[in-house]
C-alpha cells in the first residue's frame, strides 16, 4: 500500500481485502470515502491508525494482526461490525464514538476485564471467546447492554 489507491482510479472502491500480505501500518487509504467494508487480515499491523477519513466505513475485520490497543476508531462513527479477534488486545477501551456497532468480536486476545461498553447501545453481539477473564464479576462493563442477544464467552476461566 505504498501508494495511494486513488492513483490508480479506485476512488469508488466499497469493499477492500488486504489479506496475508507483509504490511506493518495501514496507509494511503485516505481517499477511499466510499469504502463500506475493509478486511485486513493476517498481516503484521501492530497499531490501527490511517483510517480517519473512512467515515462511511460499516464493517472493520483487523483479525491475525498484533494489534494491542483500541484506537484510531473515533471517525468511524457508521460502523456496525467491527472484528479485532486474534491480536494481543488487553483493554476495551477506544470503542466510545462508535454508537451504532451492532458486533463486535474480540476473541482471542488477552482481555482480562470488561470495562465502559455500556454506551453502546445497539451492540446485539459480542465475543469474548479465548481470553483471560477469570469471573463474572470481571463483566460489568456489559451493564446497560439492553439489545445484547449474543455473549460468547467459550474458553475463559469463568
Amino acid at each position: 500500500m505504498n501508494q495511494n489507491l486513488c492513483n490508480l482510479n479506485l476512488c469508488n472502491l466499497r469493499h477492500l481485502f488486504i489479506i496475508n500480505n507483509p504490511i506493518t501500518e495501514i496507509k494511503n487509504l485516505e481517499s477511499l470515502r466510499n469504502l463500506r467494508i475493509l478486511v485486513i487480515e493476517n498481516c503484521d499491523i501492530d497499531k490501527i491508525s490511517g483510517l480517519y477519513n473512512l467515515v462511511n466505513l460499516l464493517e472493520l475485520t483487523l483479525g491475525y494482526n498484533c494489534i494491542t490497543k483500541i484506537e484510531g476508531l473515533d471517525s468511524l462513527i457508521k460502523l456496525n461490525f467491527l472484528d479485532l479477534s486474534y491480536n494481543k488486545i488487553s483493554k476495551v477501551r477506544g470503542l466510545e464514538f462508535l454508537h451504532n456497532l451492532k458486533r463486535l468480536d474480540l476473541s482471542y486476545n488477552k482481555i482480562t476485564k470488561v470495562e465502559r461498553l455500556s454506551h453502546l447501545k445497539q451492540l446485539e453481539s459480542l465475543s469474548l471467546e479465548a481470553n483471560q477473564i477469570r469471573d463474572y464479576k470481571d463483566l460489568k462493563g456489559l451493564t446497560g447492554l439492553d439489545n445484547l442477544k449474543e455473549l460468547n464467552l467459550e474458553n475463559n476461566f469463568v
